[in-house]
């Protein structure tokens, strides 16, 4: 899937990034709400956030300790 107003003019293979599935260039507000939703990715709240589930992994970990010398 792409988005036809805007052609990159480098592809995003140049920052390391292959075999994606499908690129939306510059979507619109609309159309990433219609993704997001029908791709199950997190429910519309009232007044229209999007809400997505982080799932059991969220990022912080207090436990993990780093000594950097």
């Amino acid at each position: 899937m792409s988005n036809s107003e805007f052609t990159p003019k480098v592809g995003l293979d140049a920052v390391g990034l292959t075999n994606l599935g499908g690129v939306m260039w510059n979507a619109t507000p609309a159309t990433l709400y219609e993704e997001f939703v029908m791709n199950g990715e997190g429910l519309i709240a009232a007044d229209g956030p999007m809400c997505a589930e982080t799932g059991k992994y969220t990022g912080r970990s207090p436990e993990d300790k780093f000594v950097v010398e």
